[in-house]
């Protein structure tokens, strides 16, 4: 979950997110316990950062990234933050690589300095430098940079229209945060919207926001209130998933929902065509559905069709991934393309 931090004045910010795994489309990537960073799964455009355009189904190698502290990614593209350093790498059509061309990239590029923390559309990105401010960099067809605009932009911008925001998450056509009232606000189409705040879940008492991710693919949007409930926005309507408590983490692919849990484990819903939901079946869910053969993870990663999570190793000092899902580009990382309705682990 991220932090709170107030962009209006330049105060001093230290810290940010710690987030070591990513999932775009069909592609993961994971910052190592060792201190470098793979990534797995199809790479057309680059985004597996390996120097190549060649797909793989097991981990490969980021060039010249030795680890970092958050990693993400968008729809084809990934960032990576270390030392206050971004570099970005991948799918660069929008300008979402930040660094002055529209050309792929298949090794990471440095964008720019003094960051602490990163976040990535579907093709854009923006960084929260270490005074407040927020820079964005790529599509902004819908003034999602913040800009005042609806110019791309592919140098990092000034985003002038944040105020007062925090936790602010990137989607596909808009970028979300927080207020300090937990009021959840979203800014598309140049304007800010504000999609709600105080949530009554029980229709008595109100709820402060604490956490908000917005859908890389679709429209979705989804806060955590107090007591870890997990709260969906679409089409003006919200929906509390009161079969959810203490969650501290949760993110959406391309119809279903992950919401990682306190203890460990991990819930899923919506679409199931290929296993997303991770319960051994194509049978889709509206009801959280506990994931099967997951336990003590601690970071949760969805991408379009796929998911994959974090988890202690038993081996001290390593870590571990579970991924389950869409598999047709070896985004599962267990050297296989065939798709997994459970759980499996990256190689």
């Amino acid at each position: 979950m991220r932090p709170s931090v107030s962009f209006t004045g330049f105060i001093p910010v230290t810290g940010g997110e710690i987030h070591a795994i990513a999932a775009g489309i069909a592609h993961t990537c994971a910052i190592t316990p060792e201190g470098g960073v793979e990534c797995w799964g199809n790479n057309k455009f680059g985004q597996l950062g390996d120097g190549t355009d060649l797909g793989s189904n097991i981990p490969v190698n980021v060039v010249g990234i030795g680890g970092g502290t958050t990693i993400v990614a968008g729809g084809n593209h990934t960032c990576v933050l270390t030392g206050g350093d971004v570099w970005c790498w991948g799918q660069n059509s929008q300008g979402q690589l930040g660094d002055g061309t529209r050309t792929d990239r298949n090794i990471p590029v440095k964008v720019l300095s003094n960051a602490r923390d990163i976040t990535a559309g579907l093709d854009y990105t923006c960084a929260i430098m270490l005074y407040g401010q927020v820079m964005c960099w790529g599509n902004n067809d819908q003034g999602q940079l913040a800009d005042g605009t609806k110019i791309d932009r592919t140098t990092p911008t000034l985003a002038v229209l944040i105020s007062s925001i925090s936790n602010v998450d990137a989607g596909q056509t808009q970028s979300c945060g927080l207020t300090g009232a937990g009021l959840l606000r979203c800014l598309s189409g140049g304007s800010a919207r504000d999609l709600g705040g105080f949530i009554p879940v029980t229709g008595q008492s109100p709820e402060i926001s604490l956490d908000v991710a917005v859908n890389r693919f679709g429209a979705l949007v989804v806060a955590l209130i107090e007591d870890g409930i997990p709260v969906a926005f679409q089409g003006g309507q919200f929906d509390a998933i009161n079969d959810v408590t203490h969650a501290i983490d949760v993110d959406s692919g391309l119809g279903h929902v992950c919401a990682l849990v306190d203890d460990g484990t991990v819930k899923c819903w919506g679409s199931n065509y290929y296993g997303q939901l991770g319960r051994n079946s194509k049978t889709s869910s509206q009801d959280p559905q506990l994931v099967l053969n997951v336990s003590g993870a601690w970071q949760l990663a969805v991408g379009k069709y796929h998911a994959c999570v974090l988890i202690t190793s038993s081996i001290p000092g390593t870590n571990d991934i579970q991924c389950w899902g869409l598999n047709k580009d070896g985004q599962l990382g267990n050297g296989t393309n065939v798709n997994s309705l459970v759980p499996v682990f990256v190689k």
